[in-house]
Order: C-alpha cells, then sequence, then structure tokens
C-alpha cells in the first residue's frame, strides 16, 4: 500500500502538473507583457552598465584576448625593424670569452660603434643600465663615450610607484622627454618624481620610460606612450624611438594604445648578437651592412633567465624586445586598434533585443531565422574587422545580450505552444460549464502570413478566452512522403458558448455580434453542438469527433490544392 502512495505522489505528472498548468495560463494571458518587459529590462540593464563605465573603450578581456588569438589575419610585422637578439646562442658563445652574463659592456659600445657606421636610423638599447659595471670598471667610460657620440640612441628609465613620489630627489624638468603643460605652474619645477634613472643619463640625450603596462591579471594589451606626471607628461621611450625614426612628434598619438600584435604574420628580422658581434670582429659575413641602413635596431635579450618574458593578447609568453618592437611598429604605421566605442555595442545590443521582441510578439518565425543568421554575421564582422583593419568592432556583448533575450524568451513561447495546443500537462483537461459548441476551422497556413495569422488568434482569445482557443499546428508535422501536401495544414478549435457563422472571409460570432476578419482564400470551417456528456477536452467521444472531422476536411483542403 505504501509503495503505491508514493508511486502516485512521487509521479512527475502528479508533482509538476500543476506548476505546468499554471505556467501555460499565464504565458498565454502575459505573452505580451513578458516580451515587453524582458525588453526592457535588458535594456534598462544596458543603460545603467553604460553609465557605471568610466572609459568609452570597454571590452572584456577574455572577449579581447580570444578575438585577438583566432582572428584570420594581422598587421605584417614592418622589415624596418630589426631585433639584435641576446639569445641562448649568443651566452653561450661569449660566455667562453667574456665569463658568465652581465658581459663588459664595452661589447655592447662595440656594437653600437659598428651600428652607427651601418647608418642604422635608431637604436633602442633596452636595458636597464641603473648600476656601475664594478667588474669592468673602464666598460662604463667606454658606453658613455660612444653613447654621448650619437644623437639616435635611446636609453630607457623606469617609472617607479608615483605614491614615493614625494619621497624623490629627481626633478620632473630634469627628465629629458618631460612635456611641459601649457598652463604649467611655477611649483611644478620643484615636484620630484620616483624613477630609476640610467646610469648613462644625460640632460640632451633621449630617455623615456620602458614600463610595460599590464592589465591586472597579467597580460599586456595595451602600452602606455606618455606617462602622467606632476602637471605634465613624459615619453615612454618606444615614442621616443619611434619620434626619431619618422623625425615627427607623433602628437596625435593618444597617451595609451592597444597593441595590434603581429600574431598571424610571423615575426621581426632576429639577428644573434654574438654573431653580428662576430661580423664586426672578425669581417664574417652574416648579414650585409646595407641591409641594417635606415633600420630601428632594438637591442635585448631573449635568453631564459635574463628576458623579460609577459603574456599578451596573442601568445602566452612573448619577450619584451617583440611588444616594444611591435609598440614602435603601431606608433610608425598608425596601426595600433582602435577600440568601438561601447555605447555602439549597447545600441546594436538594445536595436536586435527589440528586433527579437517584435518577431515574439507577432510569431515572425522566418524573422527569427534572420535574426539568428544575424548572430552569426556579428561575430564574422567581428574577426573581419580585427583580421584586416586596425578596428576592433567588438559586437560580443551585442551576441550575448541578444541570445540570452532569445534564450529566456523561446523557454518562454515553447510554453505558450504546448498551452496553446491543449498539451494535457500545459491546459486544463475540464471544458467551462458554458460552453455549447465547438468550432473547427481548417486552412493551409502558406494562404497566410504569420502575422496576419498570430493577430486572429490574439483576437480569438481575447473574445473566447485563452481556455477555449486551441491551434493545432503540429498534428501533420514529421519528415515523410506526404509532408509537402500534409504539414502546411492547421488548425483552430474553438470552444463557444453561442454559434459561430463564416460569411466572406469574416468570422460572425453572434452571441456578441463580433466580426475577425479571416483573409484565407482555402479555410474550411465547421461548427458543431457539444453533447452534454461531453465536459473535458480530454473526453474520448470529443477526441473522436474532432479527429473525425480533421481528416474529413483535410481531404478537401488538399483537393483544392
Amino acid at each position: 500500500m505504501l509503495s503505491e502512495i508514493l508511486k502516485k505522489y512521487l509521479n512527475p505528472e502528479f508533482l509538476f502538473k500543476p506548476i505546468a498548468f499554471i505556467l501555460g495560463i499565464y504565458a498565454r494571458k502575459h505573452r505580451f507583457p513578458f516580451y515587453i518587459s524582458l525588453a526592457l529590462g535588458f535594456i534598462i540593464f544596458m543603460v545603467i552598465s553604460l553609465a557605471l563605465i568610466i572609459t568609452d573603450e570597454n571590452v572584456k578581456s577574455s572577449t579581447y584576448d580570444y578575438v585577438i588569438r583566432n582572428r584570420l589575419s594581422s598587421p605584417k610585422p614592418s622589415d624596418q625593424i630589426v631585433i639584435i637578439d641576446i639569445d641562448e646562442k649568443s651566452i653561450a658563445e661569449l660566455s667562453q670569452k667574456y665569463g658568465r652574463w652581465p658581459w663588459p659592456r664595452e661589447l655592447t659600445a662595440e656594437l653600437i660603434a659598428n651600428l652607427e657606421d651601418a647608418h642604422v636610423s635608431t637604436i633602442y638599447l633596452n636595458m636597464i643600465l641603473a648600476e656601475k659595471d664594478l667588474n669592468n670598471k673602464n666598460s662604463d667610460n667606454v658606453l658613455q663615450s660612444v653613447l654621448s657620440e650619437y644623437d639616435n640612441i635611446v636609453v630607457p628609465w623606469v617609472r617607479l610607484n608615483p605614491k614615493n613620489d614625494s619621497d624623490s630627489k629627481f626633478l620632473i624638468n630634469e627628465v629629458p622627454s618631460y612635456i611641459k603643460s601649457q598652463s604649467q605652474s611655477k611649483t611644478d619645477n620643484l615636484n620630484t618624481i620616483a624613477l630609476i634613472p640610467s646610469l648613462f643619463y644625460d640632460k640632451n640625450k633621449h630617455h623615456g620610460f620602458s614600463n610595460l603596462n599590464e592589465d591586472n591579471d597579467g597580460i599586456i594589451r595595451e602600452y602606455k606612450i606618455r606617462f602622467e606626471a606632476g602637471e605634465g607628461l613624459i615619453s615612454s621611450s618606444a615614442l621616443i624611438a619611434s619620434q626619431i625614426f619618422t623625425k615627427n612628434e607623433l602628437k596625435d598619438i593618444p597617451n595609451k594604445i592597444h597593441i595590434n600584435w603581429r600574431n598571424k604574420e610571423g615575426t621581426y628580422k632576429r639577428i644573434s648578437f654574438s654573431s653580428l658581434l662576430n661580423q664586426f670582429q672578425n669581417g664574417s659575413e652574416i648579414i650585409d651592412k646595407k641591409e641594417l641602413k635606415g633600420k630601428i635596431v632594438i637591442i635585448g635579450s631573449s635568453a631564459p633567465g635574463i628576458a623579460n618574458l609577459k603574456p599578451t593578447s596573442s601568445v602566452s609568453l612573448m619577450d619584451d624586445n617583440e611588444i616594444i618592437a611591435t609598440t614602435i611598429d603601431d606608433l610608425i604605421n598608425k596601426s595600433y586598434l582602435h577600440l568601438m566605442p561601447i555605447w555602439i555595442d549597447k545600441s546594436i545590443s538594445a536595436l536586435l533585443i527589440i528586433l527579437f521582441c517584435y518577431g515574439f510578439i507577432y510569431g515572425v518565425t522566418i524573422f527569427d531565422m534572420r535574426l539568428w543568421a544575424s548572430e552569426i554575421l556579428m561575430l564574422m564582422i567581428t574577426l573581419g574587422f580585427v583580421s584586416y583593419t586596425k578596428y576592433f568592432i567588438n559586437l560580443s556583448e551585442s551576441i550575448s545580450f541578444s541570445l540570452s533575450y532569445l534564450g529566456l524568451s523561446k523557454i518562454y513561447e515553447s510554453i505558450d505552444i504546448k498551452a496553446s495546443r491543449a498539451e494535457p500537462f500545459f491546459s486544463s483537461a475540464k471544458l467551462d460549464d458554458h460552453i455549447n459548441y465547438y468550432n473547427l476551422i481548417l486552412f493551409d497556413e502558406t494562404q497566410i502570413k504569420d502575422t496576419k495569422l498570430n493577430k486572429i488568434k490574439y483576437k480569438l482569445e481575447k473574445i473566447f478566452g485563452n481556455k477555449n482557443v486551441y491551434i493545432l499546428d503540429n498534428i501533420f508535422d514529421g519528415s515523410h512522403l506526404l509532408q509537402d501536401s500534409l504539414s502546411p495544414l492547421k488548425v483552430v478549435i474553438i470552444f463557444s458558448l453561442g454559434s459561430i457563422t463564416l460569411n466572406r472571409s469574416k468570422l460572425h460570432i453572434k452571441n456578441t455580434n463580433e466580426y475577425i476578419d479571416m483573409p484565407i482564400k482555402n479555410v474550411i470551417f465547421s461548427t458543431r453542438k457539444l453533447p452534454k456528456e461531453i465536459m473535458r477536452l480530454d473526453d474520448k467521444k470529443l477526441k473522436n469527433l474532432i479527429s473525425v472531422d480533421i481528416l474529413k476536411f483535410s481531404q478537401e483542403i488538399i483537393k483544392r490544392k
């Protein structure tokens, strides 16, 4: 006995049918308010989120990285940039003669002097030379002599935490690349700045900050071109190198850029430090000096243990020489990424949600399919633009918002459809007490547009009540030989108090004297008085009666076709 009780009360139909029934009634009764309220909720949320965003160039880091790594193409690395790489080969070869790293700085001086003889345009010395070479005291003098002789060498500094500015003794106006503001006050000359200067500091030479701009997750996506300091700005070493090469101040470059990684078209040309030094010392031919003429040369390390490796949007680890090279490339060619203002993305999201809302309210299925296609199109636009232009058109939020709206609305629509079809789990089996007639409308759905059909459906529901109007739109569905002939046939069942007539494409409800337009060419209408003993939708007699009428009238519809 206990097992029978448990079987009854733990039956899914017993547990969930009341809930499904309530959902079915609600879904049919409140479909318009639901779709509209849901759309308004999404739009209000987007407006609030837009108001809380400080910058108009907002994009989720994970989305940004995914698009960059999976784009179809990227700009080609400029052949005007060459990296002189202190690589593993250089460490192994030069350590035999000069010992472990760091080597005497006179080697760097010798390399620079020979590069100048090759008439390179710019030399970026990607080393923080902040302390004296205690093991080779004369090396510093040699390097200082070479650096002071040429005016196209960039020696980077490091910007420390601005919180420590007051503890520093280094005056801001002593930084060679300090850009004073037009409204600078006299007291700004007394402001100090926390930094690590080069040992080879020269007021008349080129020094800028080389700090890499890491996001909160430690990944490099942007590069600071100018650093705020006091009432002015201090240029980055990458900007200074670009200014020397282009002979242009590049004032139109923003203070921060999104790096346009060259992750699909190869890397910058690299020459091993030891190989090039050996060529200069011994005359071996590694590279024709003419190939260095007019180039930007970056001298830095990629060897494990001494290289500065950072994760970027394009790869998990990249040495800072490649990062600096890409930044300089972006500056001289103005190829850095331009992000779409966030308000445009929000506007597109709102527009798509409004279109989806319209589609659900009026049941425009073909329109729904086009909107699905629009999601794919937006993804293609995002990937296409970032692959072949310098614009990052981020439509990921538009895709996620519209798909979220679509998903929730589809769930609601599914419940609505099930209840409209009188599926037992979602509809009431009991007929209203005052019902005397059942009316049958059979037609070919290809003879009427979805919007008009849904307007007729909504009018019928308004007049007779949701519980008394059912749309059987799947009775002939399925993949079979006759699907082309049978699947378009749809049935509308109306339970009414009084009789209904169809005359000249108008449905006349006699007891209320109302008319509903039925602009369908090929339609069959039938009305029958219900037997008094039929009180429920699931009554076998009623099912048989409706089934016989549908089969009989279906033959007439097919003959007319």
